[in-house]
This record gives C-alpha cells, sequence and structure tokens, in this order.
C-alpha cells in the first residue's frame, strides 16, 4: 500500500517556489515489526518511530518528522509511506514530483536566454544578481536538449513519434528518457 500524506490539512504547492518542493518530500519504509506492529524509517534522514496500529504510525512519523524539523517552513510537507516498498510506485510518484517542477523550471530557463538574448542585441545588460542562475539555465537547456536529441533519434524503436518525444523529454528532462528506456526493456 502506498500512500501519499499530507502533513497539514491547508497545505497548498501554490504558497511554496518550485524549486523548495524537492525538499518537501520525505519518503518513509514501513515494516511490520517482529514484536506486533509496524516501524517507519526515512529513506536519506535518521528519523525512526513505531507504532501498533497504521493510523497510529502515520500520527508518529508526523510528531518524529515535526522533532526532526523543528522549523515548520523547513519540514517536509508531503510524505509518502510504503509498507511494502513497492519501488514502481514510488518511482511513478517521484517522476510526476520531477516534472511538476521540471517543466516550470525548464520554461523559466528559456525565458530567462531569450531575455539574455534581448539585452545582447539592445546593447544593455541583465542584471549581475541573474548570473549564476543564466549559468545555470546555460547547463539545462543543454542537458535537456541533448536528452531530447537521443530520445528523438531512439523513439521510432519505441513506436514513438520523435519530434513530439524529444520535444517531451527536452522539457521534463532525464525522466523522459528513463521513461523510453524502460518501455524498451519491456
Amino acid at each position: 500500500m502506498l500512500s501519499l500524506l499530507l502533513l497539514y490539512n491547508n497545505f497548498n504547492l501554490k504558497n511554496i517556489p518550485i524549486i523548495e518542493i524537492l525538499f518537501l518530500v520525505e519518503l518513509f519504509l514501513v515494516e511490520d515489526d517482529p514484536d506486533g506492529g509496524y516501524t517507519a524509517s526515512a529513506l536519506g534522514q535518521s528519523i525512526f518511530t513505531q507504532a501498533d496500529h497504521m493510523e497510529t504510525l502515520r500520527v508518529m512519523i508526523r510528531d518524529a518528522v515535526h522533532c526532526h524539523f523543528p522549523g515548520e517552513e523547513k519540514s517536509p510537507k508531503i510524505i509518502i509511506m510504503s509498507n511494502n516498498m513497492n519501488l514502481k510506485d514510488i518511482k511513478k510518484k517521484l517522476f510526476t514530483i520531477v516534472k511538476f517542477i521540471s517543466i516550470p523550471l525548464i520554461t523559466s530557463a528559456i525565458g530567462l536566454e531569450i531575455w539574455n538574448i534581448q539585452t545582447v542585441t539592445t546593447n544593455s545588460q541583465l542584471p549581475s544578481i541573474l548570473t549564476p542562475a543564466l549559468i545555470i539555465a546555460h547547463i539545462a537547456l543543454s542537458a535537456h536538449f541533448v536528452e531530447g536529441i537521443i530520445v528523438a533519434f531512439y523513439a521510432p524503436s519505441q513506436n514513438q513519434h520523435p519530434l513530439k518525444y524529444g520535444t517531451y523529454t527536452f522539457f521534463v528532462g532525464t525522466v523522459g528518457l528513463l521513461e523510453l528506456w524502460e518501455n524498451r526493456d519491456r
């Protein structure tokens, strides 16, 4: 059973900058305790808890996360729990989150590049504070472009339209490439 647990009832992704959403997700592996009940351990953090019932475990996980991240602004808002660690389901949910983040970021990088081109053609300058963002945009756009070309080359072997799947991969990044390879291995 894979469940998505929102820590706060009024939690809304619209209030959080896209780049910070990755830091708001915490994965927990839930296992049967040999002495009865359940144990939960966070992947990548030193957070552990246990309870006799699954509903109690959900409350205990919330409490453990709150203790580990004392400030509400730094605390993960989304907890993904799995008691059988079905990696396919977890991968599907994580891919969705990565797509949700990647599309606006790559679109913003395109906008920043267009703005940079406009400033060069009009002999003006971007604010110097945007220089690091511009460098990251160059790298991201180059990497996504290469991934899109690779996918466009291999897409016909998977009965996918090269331009359509290449464009999709350009916006979602490595996820599109991994999805194509996954289809190839089937």
